[in-house]
C-alpha cells in the first residue's frame, strides 16, 4: 500500500523523499560514481515535463457514478476511517478502499493519454473534509507523480490553487525559514473550481498546490474528494527510498535514507532546533558538493 509520503522537519510530504534522494546521490557520487549516474537516470522517470499543463476535466464521472461513490462513503464504518489528520487538516481519510482501487484500475488508460505516458496505479485516498478543512501548501512524493483530483460532494465550491511545474528534484533556492510565504510570493498560481463529477489532472509531485480554509457558509460545511495517484509503468520500486539499496545493488544505500519524521532538515540546511538557515552541500546530478545558498 502506498502512502503520500511524510512531512519532515515541518516541510511538505515530498521532503522525506527529497532528503533521501539528496543523501543517496551524495553517497553514490563519492563512493560509486557510475552508480550515481544510473541513479539519476533511473529516477528521472519521475520528472514532469516543464511544458505540462494541468487539465480540468468537466463531468469526468457521470451522475450515476457519483451517486455510487456517495453510497460507498455513506456505508463506511467509522472505525475504518483514519482520524490522524482530523485536527490539523479537518479531514478523515481512507487509503486504497477496494471500490476506489477497482475504479482506479479502470482509469489507467485515460490518465495515461492525458499525461502523455504509460502509467500504472500507485495509490488512492478518500479525503472527507469538514468545517475545519484546509489543505496546506505542499508537493507530494513521486508516488503521486500524476494526481487525479475528483470532487464527489461538497457544500460549496472550494478552489484548488496550483503552481506551474517546478524543476525536479526540487531546489530550495531563495527560500527562507518561512518557506510557505516565500513560495506563495514568488510562484504564479492558477485557481481551479470543481463541481461534483469534475476532475483535475496535474503533476502532484511537481506542482505546488493548496486549498485555503473551507468556505464556512452553513452549519455543515464539507467537501468529499478522492485522489487517484499514478506513476510511470514499472517504477513502483523506485518510488520507495527503502527499496533503492535492493534495486541498485548497493546495500549501503539503506544507511543514507532520511528518517520519516526527522526534526533537523539537514538537506535543506535548516535546523528547527537552531532556527537558522545555513549554506550547505546539496547534490545536483553529477555535482554532489555544489555550494547552495538557501
Amino acid at each position: 500500500m502506498k502512502r503520500e509520503g511524510h512531512a519532515i522537519g515541518g516541510l511538505w510530504y515530498d521532503a522525506y523523499w527529497q532528503a533521501s534522494y539528496d543523501r543517496a546521490l551524495n553517497f553514490l557520487a563519492k563512493a560509486y560514481p557510475k552508480d550515481a549516474e544510473a541513479f539519476v537516470e533511473a529516477l528521472a522517470s519521475f520528472r514532469v515535463p516543464h511544458s505540462f499543463e494541468a487539465r480540468q476535466l468537466r463531468a469526468f464521472f457521470d451522475a450515476e457514478r457519483i451517486a455510487e461513490m456517495r453510497e460507498v462513503i455513506a456505508g463506511l464504518p467509522k472505525a475504518e476511517l483514519e482520524a490522524h489528520e482530523l485536527l490539523p487538516y479537518g479531514r478523515l481519510v481512507l487509503h486504497d478502499h477496494p471500490y476506489f482501487t477497482d475504479l482506479q484500475d479502470e482509469l489507467v488508460e485515460r490518465v495515461g493519454e492525458g499525461v502523455g505516458e504509460a502509467v500504472e496505479a500507485s495509490y488512492n485516498f478518500l479525503s472527507l473534509y469538514n468545517n475545519l478543512g484546509v489543505c496546506d501548501l505542499h508537493m507530494d512524493a513521486p508516488s503521486a507523480k500524476w494526481t487525479l483530483d475528483v470532487c464527489i460532494d461538497q457544500s460549496d465550491v472550494w478552489p484548488l490553487h496550483l503552481s506551474r511545474v517546478q524543476p525536479w528534484p526540487f531546489r530550495l533556492d531563495g527560500l527562507s525559514v518561512d518557506w510557505r510565504k516565500a513560495v506563495l510570493a514568488r510562484e504564479r498560481f492558477s485557481s481551479h473550481v470543481l463541481e461534483p463529477g469534475d476532475a483535475l489532472l496535474f503533476g502532484g509531485s511537481a506542482q505546488w498546490h493548496y486549498r485555503e480554509r473551507i468556505p464556512r457558509r452553513s452549519a455543515n460545511n464539507f467537501c468529499h474528494l478522492i485522489f487517484f495517484h499514478f506513476i510511470p509503468v514499472g517504477t513502483s520500486i523506485l518510488a520507495e527510498p527503502e527499496q533503492w539499496a535492493q534495486f541498485f545493488g548497493v546495500p549501503e544505500l539503506g544507511e543514507h535514507i532520511a528518517a520519516p519524521h526527522e526534526e533537523v532538515v539537514t538537506w535543506a540546511g535548516f535546523s528547527r532546533e537552531a532556527g537558522e538557515v545555513i549554506v550547505g552541500a546539496r547534490p545536483d546530478a553529477g555535482l554532489p558538493d555544489a555550494e547552495r545558498t538557501v
